[in-house]
């Protein structure tokens, strides 16, 4: 075979190669662990391996990277070498340096990149058996640049998820279909619980239905049926004045057995907290 055809075809498999480790970045870079352990669950055990692949991140970027770099210096260096012969060593090797960088950005960076930022999971999927093989190839090399970089960077303060970070995670789960708007909100009202003070959630003395301790039970009983509420706050003279609550289920259970008590009798104590105290206190 001619050794022209030779070298081409080598360089050519060699940015295929690229190709493949920059794909491989960006999809597992982009990919939702959530959406491919839901897939998992239904059965995807493909999925089911690129999950696991995610949950040690930092090994499979450290073999990507050691794949990707490998590739791209041997395809220069084989390309420096091919040309310095039909070009000699100056021509070849400034030949070298601009064919090389306008291959490796458009097929080894920019098409790769870009089809994996469109389906990730996907991509993920059909690539994960291949990472799989290249992780243990790779691991020795792979475990020294590990150890080496966590030597470096002993001691560093570990990055913490705020409470505004994990409410954008909890959107873009939302965007992605896994979790409804009406579970997502859920989820965020629980984590702003601690912060929510009794003044926001309170309701304003405007809109309070409350009783009068000296109101007949019959009224008591149709004030329960026209709200609806399951108990209602009883004040003396004066709305300002609440004294304490009374409940829905009490005042039906007295009066199944036939006792219709005066309302102040069925009043009981409330406890009162300042606007500023936070609800998950109470």
């Amino acid at each position: 075979m001619d050794l022209t055809l030779l070298y081409a075809i080598a360089i050519a498999l060699l940015i295929v190669c690229s190709s493949f480790f920059s794909m491989s970045e960006t999809a597992f870079t982009s990919a939702s662990v959530i959406k491919l352990k839901k897939m998992a669950q239904d059965g995807n055990q493909k999925a089911a391996k690129a999950a696991y692949i995610l949950e040690d991140y930092d090994k499979f970027l450290t073999t990507v990277l050691i794949g990707n770099n490998l590739v791209n210096i041997a395809g220069t260096s084989l390309a420096t070498l091919f040309l310095s012969i039909l070009l000699g060593a100056e021509t070849g090797a400034l030949a070298s340096t601009v064919v090389m960088t306008m291959l490796v950005l458009i097929f080894g960076e920019i098409i790769p990149k870009s089809i994996a930022k469109q389906r990730p999971e996907k991509v993920c999927i059909k690539i994960c058996g291949a990472i799989r093989i290249l992780e243990a190839v790779l691991s020795p090399i792979s475990w020294l640049f590990r150890k080496m970089t966590a030597a470096i960077s002993k001691g560093a303060d570990e990055a913490t998820l705020t409470e505004d970070e994990l409410e954008v995670m909890i959107d873009e789960i939302e965007d992605e279909g896994v979790l409804e708007k009406r579970e997502s909100e859920l989820i965020k009202s629980a984590i702003r619980f601690d912060d929510i003070q009794v003044s926001e959630v309170y309701v304003p003395r405007m809109d309070v239905v409350a009783a009068s301790v000296d109101m007949s039970p019959q009224e008591l009983g149709d004030l329960f049926v026209r709200t609806g509420f399951s108990r209602i706050p009883a004040y003396e003279k004066t709305i300002d004045n609440i004294i304490g609550v009374i409940y829905a289920k009490e005042f039906y259970a007295r009066e199944f057995k036939g006792e219709m008590p005066p309302v102040r009798e069925i009043v009981r104590p409330i406890k009162s907290v300042p606007e500023t105290a936070s609800i998950a206190n109470l």
